[in-house]
């Protein structure tokens, strides 16, 4: 189900209402409008093309490309605003607004398409060129330190310091008993910045996403699971890419090497011991060395690792397994086409009719045009070779070496004299002891 604050739909009728216009033969209208700092517009200009981008792997997750018409210099760096006198870039936001008329409704539904800041522009006569970022490019840079303390609500926590440091006043969180089990501190650095110190929050108190919503929400959510939108349509046969160039089907690591020396008598033991674990995709896997075997070879992928910094079995097996599971977790990049729909968020879940049957994919890399110039391209990620199960095999590699001292001539003279003598006092030794 879409949220309701995001079309101003209140129940699931008018939702179905809307989508199936929205996907049917239908007319829009978008406008682009230019608001303050504090989200209140200042006015609008023509809209001439353009698309919106959505990076669900990306701190700012949704971009946008326009072209505007912008004869009387409005958004120019030097020019003076056609509004207040001032100059209009980086001290303003860009809306895009979307709308379609709903017979079943007897009214228009119109909603953000998108919002966030100028971060470069280029003028052409009167065309405007603007690039734009979602509203967490605020965010990405240091700020005056704040802290939040241990115990404090984590929901709160994240409230606070986008209010505080960002200026951020329109929420969508959820509820949450969570506190917080440490304390944290936004600051000037690069590693202290308001998203960075956020989205650790989001990840490791409340194992949740933190991202803006296409309508310029702060969104705290959990990965979605469900699907939040079905698409009857693809309008073209997908494309798709897979890179085997950096798999690897075997792997051994080897930790480190430790020497003992211990004195057994009149010899010297040497003993090595390096841990060392294997870890190889199961024959039965597509990608396996004996899946690949040719008149009977297996055709390997190695990957021999050394780390000095690895010195107990368990750590060991730890990273040959997780360099077989990148491996293993190989990925191809389908991309799908289908009609423009702008209300969705990044990695939603979204049910796409195919003819071979429906088929579940999350919105990856993005492209939704603005204009009636092409399709909506969906990109995703889904593992390929993927299978649970790998089995990492250990063993410790141990060599033991003896040495027996050589001794110098005159020890060796004199143990002799000493033995002649002692076997019955035959010796030169003996004789002498009389």
């Amino acid at each position: 189900m879409i949220p309701p604050g995001v079309l101003g739909l209140a129940n699931q009728k008018q939702q179905r209402a809307y989508l199936r216009r929205l996907f049917g033969s239908h007319d829009y209208s978008l406008r682009v409008q230019i608001l303050t700092q504090n989200e209140h517009l200042q006015g609008s200009a023509h809209f001439l093309g353009g698309a919106k981008q959505m990076h669900a792997g990306a701190p700012i997750r949704t971009s946008a490309s326009l072209t505007i018409s912008d004869p009387e210099g409005a958004l120019d760096f030097s020019g003076a605003s056609q509004w207040d006198g001032r100059a209009v870039w980086a001290d303003r936001l860009i809306r895009v607004r979307h709308s379609i008329y709903v017979p079943d409704l007897s009214r228009s539904v119109e909603h953000t398409a998108f919002i966030g800041y100028v971060t470069a522009m280029k003028r052409n006569g009167a065309e405007v060129a603007v690039e734009c970022q979602d509203k967490m490019v605020r965010a990405m840079r240091g700020v005056p330190p704040f802290t939040v303390w241990k115990g404090r609500n984590a929901v709160d926590a994240i409230r606070a310091i986008f209010r505080e440091r960002c200026g951020e006043f329109r929420f969508r969180l959820p509820k949450s008993k969570r506190r917080l089990s440490k304390s944290y501190t936004v600051g000037w650095t690069e590693k202290a910045t308001p998203y960075k110190v956020a989205a650790r929050i989001a990840r490791d108190e409340l194992d949740m996403q933190l991202l803006y919503s296409t309508d310029g929400y702060l969104l705290l959510r959990p990965r979605p699971r469900h699907v939040s939108l079905r698409v009857p349509l693809v309008t073209g046969l997908p494309q798709n890419d897979v890179d085997f160039k950096d798999l690897d089907n075997w792997v051994r690591v080897y930790g480190k090497k430790t020497t003992k020396r211990k004195k057994q008598g009149s010899k010297i033991i040497t003993t090595t011991k390096q841990p060392t674990a294997t870890a190889r995709m199961p024959a039965g896997r597509s990608l396996s060395a004996e899946s690949l075997r040719r008149k009977g070879v297996p055709w390997y992928w190695p990957h021999v690792e050394e780390d000095d910094g690895l010195r107990k079995m368990t750590k060991v097996k730890k990273r040959a397994r997780d360099i077989l599971a990148r491996s293993d977790q190989l990925e191809d990049a389908p991309t799908y086409t289908t009609i423009p729909f702008f209300h969705a968020d990044p990695d939603d879940l979204v049910e796409l009719e195919t003819p071979e049957g429906d088929m579940r994919v999350r919105l990856g890399e993005v492209t939704i045009p603005f204009d009636t110039s092409g399709d909506m391209s969906i990109g995703t990620r889904r593992p390929a070779s993927r299978a649970p199960g790998v089995r990492v095999r250990g063993n410790t590699i141990r060599t033991r070496t003896v040495r027996v001292p050589r001794r110098n001539n005159d020890n060796d003279n004199d143990g002799r004299r000493g033995g002649r003598g002692g076997r019955g006092g035959r010796g030169r030794g003996g004789r002498r002891g009389r």
